[in-house]
């Protein structure tokens, strides 16, 4: 008989001399049996061989020896795993290629380019089937291989990451990195969620397909400092793939100008200041033009930083708008 917890239909067994030369050949039944008659008596070989779409499956034990006699002789082969297939899908019911399939918390697979795999040589049971991958979430389901199912409910990733980066500048008009992101589902209002930066400015957020408005927050004291974030708010679709390119960054602008002298201007320096505090020195260059660049908006003070000349005019007040 041969058997895989149910028995198995349609084994090849073979019947062998002791030296190799197969002597019949024989096809289990329905029922898993099958059977050589009026055999001599003397020593022989059985095995058996089961084939599962062009597949040869493991089979315990791999050969048999028996002594036949006057009395009938019984053998039982067992099938120790079998082929089943499954595919991983998006929300969107779009194969996802990559995804590692896990047994019970140990890997069994991966995916291919259409989101399909197969498990090789599982025994029927109870398991656990889980997908991982980067900026993907699946639910763990709990499944039943049972003989002779070809096929395993698919996986369908719940949720993805939306992710991105605020950047902002390392100079002296630099603000703290690590600040918070809110995110909000344009479908379920009053649904409104938050999250901190990384030390880098990256983020993420665990999303559903929809559409969603990310924002990051700037407090009144920062807009107060000229702190402008572009874009203020983006509007983003998540459709059964991570989006992860949600960017901001610090709005800047440049100030430039010259210095007019009754003879050669050379050697000066040029100072902008906000409320009270230089925020850069700079030379001015060989025709006395200068600039400053990457300023943030809001209002500055323009001041020549050579107190030892007569000016007509040594100060400018400067307004950057958005």
């Amino acid at each position: 008989m041969l058997s895989y917890i149910d028995p198995v239909q349609n084994a090849k067994v073979s019947l062998s001399s002791t030296n190799g030369s197969l002597m019949r050949v024989a096809i289990t039944d329905p029922f898993g049996k099958f059977s050589f008659d009026k055999l001599p008596g003397g020593e022989y070989s059985v095995s058996a061989l089961y084939d599962e779409g062009g597949r040869q499956l493991p089979i315990e034990p791999a050969k048999a020896t028996i002594q036949v006699t006057e009395e009938n002789t019984s053998l039982e082969f067992k099938v120790l795993g079998f082929g089943v297939a499954g595919k991983v899908v998006s929300s969107t019911q779009v194969g996802i290629a990559g995804v590692k399939i896990m047994i019970d918390g140990q890997q069994r697979g991966t995916t291919g380019a259409q989101g399909g795999y197969k498990l090789e040589d599982i025994s029927p049971g109870k398991y656990t089937l889980e997908g991982v991958k980067e900026h993907y979430v699946f639910d763990a389901i709990d499944i039943e291989v049972q003989p002779g199912m070809k096929n395993l409910p698919s996986l369908i990733a719940t949720d993805y990451h939306l992710c991105g980066k605020v950047n902002m500048s390392n100079d002296k008009q630099s603000f703290p990195a690590r600040r918070q992101i809110k995110i909000s589902d344009k479908k379920r209002p009053g649904g409104d969620r938050a999250t901190s930066t990384e030390s880098d400015g990256s983020f993420c957020f665990e999303v559903k397909s929809g559409t969603y408005s990310v924002f990051p927050v700037v407090s009144s004291e920062e807009k107060e400092r000229g702190l402008r974030l572009l874009p203020a708010e983006k509007t983003v679709k998540v459709e059964g793939i991570p989006v992860l390119d949600v960017n901001f960054s610090q709005h800047k602008l440049s100030i430039s100008g010259s210095i007019k002298c009754l003879d050669k201007c050379s050697d000066f320096k040029v100072q902008l200041l906000n409320r009270g505090k230089v925020v850069e020195e700079l030379a001015v260059d060989a025709k006395a033009n200068f600039e400053f660049k990457s300023v943030l908006p809001g209002k500055y003070l323009l001041k020549v930083a050579n107190d030892d000349f007569c000016w007509k005019q040594d100060r400018l007040e400067v307004s950057l708008n958005d």
